[in-house]
């Protein structure tokens, strides 16, 4: 999820019109490393957590194109399942506490 932060203004502000160069860096080294459990979290709203305002989803989906990356919707399908089966968390959840007595 590391290419959120450079894309969060063009995600979250309509007065950005186009994503920046390090967007699309970002972006296309998803696209190249096959990280499709990251379109999971893109298609069910998590990427929204890493973001300080309202995301704009059209602009999200429309990342690839504007930065010169084929994601066809089967990136989706392959990756995610109905139920989200085997979608990891975005982020991991907090170590559990000491126990009692150690």
């Amino acid at each position: 999820m590391s290419m959120v932060p450079p894309c969060t203004g063009y995600l979250t502000n309509i007065s950005v019109t186009l994503p920046p160069s390090s967007c699309c860096e970002g972006f296309n080294g998803i696209t190249h490393q096959l990280a499709g459990i990251c379109y999971c979290h893109v298609a069910n709203g998590d990427i929204q957590k890493l973001l300080p305002a309202p995301m704009n989803f059209t602009r999200m989906f429309a990342i690839p194109d504007l930065c010169g990356a084929f994601v066809g919707l089967h990136a989706f399908a392959e990756h995610c399942g109905e139920e989200g089966d085997g979608v990891p968390p975005m982020t991991l959840p907090p170590p559990p506490s000491p126990s009692a007595g150690n």
